[in-house]
């Protein structure tokens, strides 16, 4: 999957930051199925990087099986890293995220989704205030 142009110099120019070298540390989490999702969330990290912001990439972990996968024609996983529960921890480390995930009938995925609800605690103990999220 390629992303067009148009979309590509958007995304690369809507997170261009000029920021200096280490005063943005942002995590990208996404979730693709596909390859779609990750192949966005590669183009904004070259803009982040271009911008001066230190970027770290996640994917939220997998809720289908194998054979479901496998069923569905989803390709391999990419080799970026997994954010599973044990990690959360190390969310409060960034000074922004960048969300991409699909839609599933007009609402957020529901591998998102369980991502972001094992995150409550963290809001809920304002490990993450001024954060900033995209």
């Amino acid at each position: 999957y390629a992303v067009p142009g148009w979309l590509k110099d958007h995304l690369i120019v809507a997170v261009r930051t000029n920021l200096q070298p280490g005063m943005a540390k942002v995590a990208v989490i996404y979730y693709s199925m596909y390859g779609h999702i990750k192949t966005m969330a590669d183009e904004v990290k070259k803009g982040l990087e271009a911008g001066g912001a230190e970027v770290t990439m996640f994917q939220v972990p997998e809720t289908l099986s194998e054979e479901v996968l496998k069923k569905m024609g989803a390709p391999p996983k990419s080799s970026d890293t997994v954010i599973d529960h044990s990690m959360l921890d190390k969310l409060p480390e960034f000074t922004g995220f960048i969300f991409g995930f699909p839609t599933r009938f007009g609402m957020m995925c529901a591998q998102f989704k369980a991502f972001l609800d094992g995150t409550g605690g963290l809001w809920m103990a304002g490990k993450l205030p001024g954060t900033a999220v995209a």
